[in-house]
């Protein structure tokens, strides 16, 4: 201690700690999880090749429109993640991942009501959604790298499996469910 002698913590105190530690671990072991669980919807974005035969017979579209779609979805991506690595030193993980969820959401709704048009798939997937996905790939990685200092490169490995992952789901999904109908 302060004057030499030895600091023993107060059994109360000791208790307190504990406690803290447990609901820290419960924490951390939903935080992974959910990461892996958000990059699985976020690289859905991979399996858009299974979309494209859709596209093309049912509406009608030219290859070039199905690859600029997802091109600008890829370009959007990268960007974005410029402007969430900003925001989240300002806003945290939580409201940048928040803010990625309504984009997500608002450019999939945009793209299904667009009735086949290709503007507004150009503008709901290939841009708003794309955004999000940067938005939300940022706040994901980062909050399990902030949440598991000493396992930085475990972590990040394990998150970015499930957006590869995800997309193996989303292609198995999509196929099966073109085929049937």
């Amino acid at each position: 201690g302060r004057f030499g002698g030895s600091l023993r913590q107060h059994p109360a105190a000791r208790e307190g700690t504990q406690r803290k530690d447990i609901w820290l671990t419960m924490k951390r072991a939903f935080v992974l999880p959910a990461a892996v669980l958000i990059q699985m919807c976020l690289g859905g974005v991979y399996a858009w090749s299974a979309f494209v035969p859709a596209l093309r017979g049912e509406l009608g579209f030219a290859t070039a429109q199905t690859q600029l779609v997802f091109g600008l979805t890829i370009a959007s991506f990268t960007i974005a993640m410029v402007f969430a690595g900003r925001l989240l030193v300002r806003w945290g993980p939580r409201w940048v991942g928040l803010l990625g969820g309504l984009l997500f959401a608002a450019g999939y709704t945009l793209a299904a009501k667009a009735n086949g048009g290709f503007p507004a798939l150009l503008c709901g997937v290939g841009l708003v959604a794309g955004a999000s996905i940067g938005f939300g790939y940022v706040a994901a990685l980062t909050t399990g790298v902030q949440w598991f200092p000493r396992h930085k490169g475990l972590v990040t490995g394990v998150a970015v499996a499930g957006f590869g992952a995800g997309a193996i789901l989303l292609s198995s999904a999509v196929s099966s469910f073109l085929r049937d109908g």
